[in-house]
């Protein structure tokens, strides 16, 4: 009985935007998430590995984002004139939140049931460090040259976050033979490495915390308690300072651009007290602009039908390897095809700006979209599978190949599109098994030392 009355507030909140004026959506939307927020929570508990799903991942990180921006714009914090003129000339904000919410609703329902019923503790097995050798002397020099594949990206610049990538996760899996508190320290450790080579892209840092936290999970699965509430507030505490110190350094508060954080750091309590921080610590964190292009895109569509993208965005995927030249046909990405309504002249510079999944849903297939979060929820449910079985039976080269699907879960949701998903997967899926011929190569020698 209790479940039936929560799945009738998630479907009962969308209803009430959608009926409402779009002036009051504008300014009290939020509201409305939050509450949303605490329904969806009440179905999927505290368990710490069903929150850990890739599932409950993809929805807090749109749920959450779509509360703190929407928000920001509410109360004003909007950091470009542009973008608060586009906002308060949205004609159709009830709805466009109103089918979002739907989106959510109907995902968490579906998904909720493929979450993991019973968790048991989990023992990971150890690496020895003579085994992983060899994938660290390979991967450590993408630390230091570029990997560059505009080929495949289209102009998508540096792909060396792969290789680095997986060479935090080797480390963060070696060690798992620690204890408790030494392995925190590493974690911080490998955390802090990659936001200092990795200040362009926070993301490659911050979204680390996930692997971790998932391994931890199984280890003690437990419900989310004040203990480990307080160890998870501190590692988010450290993140956000992370996040801070790496905008800095990008250009954000005016102090100049540094190739280092350790100058910036500094800085921060400066950053924090200027008049526009909050603004722009809404974009530092992706919440303004995933609410804004989240809303926008769908603004857009009900605008004008004729940007309906009828699915092209998903098949894009499959003409990777195929150059535009041979085949004018190729889909473009959304991506692509958002930015060049929103601003053609920033995109025809290089720029672009991601929308959420649950928003190209609707760019492609209008309400229709709805039935694609099946697929989404099967997708999560099967990486999660398989991701927990590989960790079982400690085969490292699934295990990492996992991992990274794991990882970019939040980049595919955040709106980077499902072909730049498709080539973080099958680039690493590349490294991976060439790694996997030194890891059977050096457990072989190690397993005939031991005889």
């Amino acid at each position: 009985m209790t479940r039936l009355i929560l799945y009738q507030i998630l479907f009962f909140l969308p209803l009430i935007m959608a009926l409402s004026d779009s002036v009051f959506i504008k300014a009290n939307g939020f509201y409305f998430i939050i509450l949303h927020i605490i329904v969806a929570l009440s179905l999927i508990g505290t368990n710490t590995v069903r929150l850990l799903s890739p599932i409950t991942l993809i929805y807090l990180y749109t749920a959450i984002s779509l509360a703190i921006g929407s928000w920001g714009f509410a109360s004003g914090y909007i950091l470009l004139e542009m973008d608060e003129l586009i906002f308060q000339s949205w004609e159709h904000t009830n709805l466009s939140m109103a089918i979002l919410i739907l989106n959510l609703s109907i995902f968490v329902i579906i998904g909720e049931r493929f979450l993991p019923k019973n968790t048991y503790s989990t023992t990971i097995k150890n690496i020895p460090f003579l085994q992983i050798i060899p994938a660290l002397m390979i991967l450590l020099p993408f630390f230091f040259i570029e990997l560059n594949l505009d080929v495949l990206s289209g102009g998508g610049g540096s792909f060396s976050n792969i290789p680095q990538l997986l060479f935090s996760l080797v480390i963060i899996l070696y060690v798992q033979k620690y204890k408790k508190l030494r392995r925190y320290i590493f974690y911080i450790l490998i955390i802090g490495l990659l936001a200092v080579v990795s200040i362009e892209d926070k993301r490659e840092a911050i979204f680390l915390i996930l692997p971790m936290l998932f391994l931890e999970s199984l280890r003690y699965p437990t419900k989310l308690n004040f203990k480990n509430g307080i160890i998870l507030f501190l590692l988010l505490t450290y993140c956000t300072i992370l996040i801070l110190a790496m905008s800095i350094a990008r250009g954000y508060g005016g102090y100049g651009e540094f190739t280092s954080i350790f100058n910036t750091i500094g800085l921060i309590p400066s950053y924090i007290s200027t008049d526009f921080f909050i603004s722009a610590f809404l974009l530092n964190i992706e919440a303004g602009y995933f609410y804004f292009h989240g809303i926008n895109s769908i603004e857009l569509v009900l605008n004008n039908i004729d940007n309906l993208s009828l699915g092209s965005t998903f098949i894009k995927p499959l003409f990777l390897l195929v150059p535009r030249y041979l085949f004018p046909w190729k889909p473009d990405s959304i991506i692509t095809l958002y930015t060049m309504q929103y601003d053609a002249s920033f995109r025809a510079a290089g720029g672009s700006f991601p929308i959420n999944i649950f928003s190209e849903f609707f760019w492609n297939f209008h309400l229709m979209g709805i039935f694609m979060n099946i697929f989404l929820v099967l997708f999560g449910y099967l990486l999660y599978k398989h991701l927990i079985t590989s960790v079982k039976k400690s085969h490292i080269t699934h295990i990492l190949i996992y991992l990274v699907c794991y990882f970019h879960i939040i980049t595919l949701v955040r709106g980077s599109g499902i072909d730049l998903y498709a080539i973080y997967i099958l680039l690493s899926i590349f490294f991976v098994m060439f790694l996997s011929i030194f890891f059977r190569s050096r457990k072989q020698l190690l397993d005939n030392n031991s005889s």
